[in-house]
C-alpha cells in the first residue's frame, strides 16, 4: 500500500473534533447521493436502522432500569412500531412508510458491558435482559413488532467476551433468515430481496485479538466477510450492505496510521483492507454508528467526503441514549438496485418524530 495521502483525504481528527464537525455541517451529496427530483420505483421491501441503544440500569438499583433509559428505550420501540402505513413529507420524496422487514441494531447495546467491578456485573445482566426484552428477536417475542439484526459496539464487549456476546451467540442460532454465521459465532449474514446484509460487529479487521494499533477485538470479522463475500456472492454482481459499530472517518489516511495513539480504536491500514475487500463488490451501503451523529458521504481509497463516486457510508445518530433527548432513526427502501434512505428525527425523547427534509438515493457500486 502506497505511504502517501490522497489528495482531498480527511484530516486527522479527534473524536470530539469529528463529532463537531458532523454536527456543525452533515454532509448531503448531490446527484446519486441526494434526494432526486424524479420519483423512485416503489419499493420492494423496507428496513429501520438505528444505533447506540445504550440500555442503562440504575447504579443504586441495578436490578432494573433508569427511569430514563426505561422511558427512552420503551418511546422508541413504541414510535417504530406505529410507522407502517404513516405518510412521509414530500420534502423527504412523499409516500407511505412500508413495514419494515427487520431493524438493525448498530452496537452500544447496553451501556456498561465495558466496565467491571462493584455493581457492573448486574448492571450488565440488567441491561441485556431489557434489550432483548424490549427489542425481542423475531417481530413475536418482544415489544418491537419487527426482527432485531444487532451487532455489538464498545460499551457491549470491547474485549470479545461477556453479556452481550453469550446472548448474540445464542440468538444467532434462532435468527430469522440468517444464511451464515460466523466461526466465532457472533457475526452473520442474511439476504433480503436479493441483498446480502453482514453485521460485522465491532470493526471490521483480522484475528481475533487486539493489537499494538487496535485495542478491540474484531473475533475473525473480516475473514468472515472476505469468505462469505467470495462464496456467497462471487460474481453475481448481487448487491451488498454491511454494518460494524466503529466509524471510518477518523482512522481513514496515512497520516492517521502514523499519529495513531497505541491501542486506539482502528487501525487505519486496517480500513483500507475493509476498503479493498468491498471494492470489487456491488456495494449498495456501509452503515455504522458510535459518533452520536448523523452523516452521509462516499468513501474512496484514503479519501471520504462528498462525490458521485465510491462506496455509499451512512453514519446514524444514537437512537436511545439516556442523557441526551435528541435520538434518530434511519428508514430504508430498496428497489429496483437501488436503496432510498429518511432520517426520522426526535428532540423530546421519541415522545414527538418528525422526517428530515431529504431523501438519500444511491445505486449499488457496481450497478
Amino acid at each position: 500500500m502506497s505511504g502517501r495521502r490522497a489528495q482531498g483525504a480527511v484530516p486527522v481528527w479527534t473524536r470530539r473534533q469529528f463529532l463537531g464537525a458532523l454536527g456543525a455541517a452533515p454532509m448531503v451529496l448531490a446527484s446519486r447521493g441526494s434526494a432526486a427530483a424524479a420519483a423512485p420505483p416503489a419499493p420492494e421491501f423496507s428496513f429501520l436502522v438505528i444505533s447506540d441503544t445504550h440500555f442503562f440500569a440504575d447504579p443504586d438499583q441495578p436490578g432494573q432500569l433508569e427511569a430514563r433509559s426505561e422511558a427512552l428505550t420503551r418511546s422508541l420501540v413504541q414510535t417504530l412500531n406505529r410507522l407502517p402505513g404513516t405518510p412521509l413529507p414530500a420534502a423527504a420524496g412523499g409516500g407511505r412508510v412500508l413495514a419494515p422487514k427487520g431493524v438493525l441494531v448498530l452496537g452500544d447495546l447496553i451501556n456498561d458491558g465495558d466496565k467491571r467491578g462493584g455493581v457492573f456485573p448486574q448492571m450488565q445482566f440488567t441491561e441485556w435482559a431489557a434489550f432483548t426484552a424490549r427489542m425481542g428477536l423475531t417481530g413475536a417475542d418482544g415489544e418491537l413488532k419487527y426482527p432485531a439484526y444487532e451487532l455489538g459496539g464498545n460499551h457491549d464487549a470491547p474485549g470479545g467476551q461477556g453479556v452481550v456476546i453469550d446472548g448474540m451467540l445464542a440468538r444467532n442460532k434462532r435468527r430469522p433468515d440468517v444464511t451464515a454465521v460466523s466461526a466465532s459465532g457472533v457475526h452473520y449474514a442474511w439476504t433480503w430481496g436479493g441483498v446480502h446484509f453482514l453485521n460485522l460487529g465491532i470493526v471490521t479487521a483480522p484475528g481475533s485479538g487486539a493489537t499494538g494499533r487496535r485495542r478491540y477485538h474484531p473475533l475473525g470479522s473480516l475473514e468472515f466477510l472476505t469468505g462469505y463475500l467470495r462464496d456467497k456472492v462471487g460474481r453475481s454482481g448481487a448487491p451488498v450492505l454491511v454494518a460494524q459499530h466503529i466509524d471510518i472517518a477518523r482512522h481513514l489516511t496515512r497520516e492517521a496510521l502514523q499519529r495513531q495513539p497505541w491501542q486506539a480504536e482502528w487501525d487505519p491500514d486496517e480500513v483500507i483492507e475493509l476498503y479493498d475487500t468491498l471494492a470489487p463488490y456491488n456495494v449498495l451501503g456501509v452503515f455504522y454508528g458510535h459518533t452520536h451523529n448523523r452523516n452521509f458521504c462516499r468513501w474512496q481509497r484514503d479519501v471520504i467526503g462528498p462525490g458521485d463516486e465510491g462506496l455509499p457510508v451512512f453514519n446514524v445518530r444514537h437512537a436511545s441514549h439516556y442523557l441526551d433527548k435528541n435520538a434518530a432513526a434511519y428508514y430504508c427502501e430498496v428497489a429496483a438496485g437501488r436503496m432510498t434512505v429518511r432520517e426520522l428525527v426526535t428532540q423530546d425523547r421519541w415522545a414527538t418524530a418528525t422526517w428530515t427534509p431529504q431523501a438519500w438515493r444511491v445505486s449499488g457500486t457496481r450497478s
